[in-house]
């Protein structure tokens, strides 16, 4: 499936992987940010809230990670899930 562009800036004719891909960047950026901004606040209450939404980025960026891999081939996504799983046991 291709997207075209749009105001966000996407470029056209971009796979569903590419998109995935760009979104991920853009949660990398948002990490960043707030944890730098968690370094300029000054009131505890304002550094907790800004670590944690750093936090909450990072987990989209994982999140999105996962969805692209399984994108790629759901069956070998399940197969290395299972392994993984294995592993830990």
């Amino acid at each position: 499936m291709k997207m075209k562009a749009d105001k966000a800036g996407f470029k056209k004719d971009l796979s569903l992987i590419e998109v995935y891909q760009k979104v991920q960047q853009k949660e990398k950026e948002a990490e960043k940010f707030y944890m730098d901004k968690s370094k300029e606040a000054n009131d505890p209450g304002q550094k907790a809230l800004l670590v944690e939404m750093a936090g909450e980025e990072g987990r989209h960026f994982i999140i999105l990670e996962n969805i692209i891999e399984f994108s790629k081939g759901p069956s070998a996504y399940l197969e290395s899930e299972i392994l993984n799983t294995l592993e830990r046991e």
